[in-house]
């Protein structure tokens, strides 16, 4: 039964199946699907209403998953289709999801990562041979046909999900000078404006479909949270964006894992603590 503290609004849910370092999390319908993580192969959906894990399937025994990223890349009422790639040891793998709580007969290659290749057996996504662990990517675009990827040390790459063609491949100025593991997301009613944080580096980044161009606008990041990453985010209410889980990613030592969660307000263009 879950269990609620009266001085706390979170809940205490069912707990994993697995112990997940680095996970990736996607939100469909009543599931939550996580994705593997750091040398975790196992994929499981999460049943919001049940409050139960099920297996889905596990990535392919070659992968070695270590700071990969998963997205959905189509959305529709029935199923949905997932990309996984990047991490340090890089892969590139699509799924078609349908939920494990249903009981329809699946059909063939549903609920299974297969290699995601073009014509000539070539593995898709990499357009060069950068760092990809910790990359991050969002779907954008009028249609939702481009996918933009942001990895170390300072690249973002946009690539066209129905040609499968890079059309834009540069680099951005960042504070540290690197970006790895960081926040990367996309304003739900623009979907050529992204947000990024990462350290002391906060960027609006506006993309312009006709003549295939970014613009980059510099934000303020809270002081206690520049000296953090590896955290989560939620963008909320089109205007909130929630960080939950900041690490400090030091030795064991000195290590820090903060339990505080941060907003930034994109209308008042400031971040701050939740009390």
């Amino acid at each position: 039964m879950n269990t609620t503290n009266n001085l706390t609004p979170f809940e205490t849910l069912a707990p994993l199946p697995l112990p997940f370092f680095q996970a990736q999390c996607i939100a469909y319908k009543q599931e939550i699907l996580t994705c593997g993580g750091n040398k975790t192969n196992e994929c499981y959906s999460y049943h919001t209403i049940r409050n139960q894990y099920k297996l889905i399937c596990s990535y392919p025994k070659d992968v070695i998953l270590h700071g990969h990223c998963v997205l959905d890349i189509t959305n529709n009422n029935n199923k949905i289709t997932l990309l996984s790639f990047g991490g340090l040891f890089k892969h590139t793998l699509i799924m078609n999801y349908t939920s494990v709580w249903n009981n329809d007969k699946k059909n063939e290659y549903v609920n299974e990562w297969i290699p995601l290749k073009d014509n000539n057996n070539n593995t898709l996504i990499y357009i060069d041979k950068g760092n990809y662990e910790g990359a991050r990517a969002i779907i954008g675009g009028s249609n939702n046909y481009l996918l933009f990827i942001t990895y170390s040390p300072q690249n973002i790459s946009i690539f066209n999900l129905d040609t499968f063609q890079y059309i834009y491949n540069n680099t951005f100025l960042t504070e540290e000078n690197w970006i790895s593991y960081h926040s990367f997301i996309s304003k739900t009613e623009n979907k050529n404006e992204m947000i990024l944080f990462y350290k002391n580096t906060g960027l609006i980044i506006n993309y312009n479909e006709n003549n295939n161009t970014l613009q980059f606008h510099k934000i303020s990041i809270c002081d206690d949270i520049s000296l953090l990453k590896r955290y989560s985010c939620v963008y909320v209410n089109d205007d909130m964006i929630l960080f939950f889980g900041e690490w400090n990613n030091s030795d064991s030592s000195k290590s820090v894992i903060s339990n505080i969660i941060y907003q930034y307000s994109l209308k008042k263009k400031s971040m701050d603590e939740i009390e």
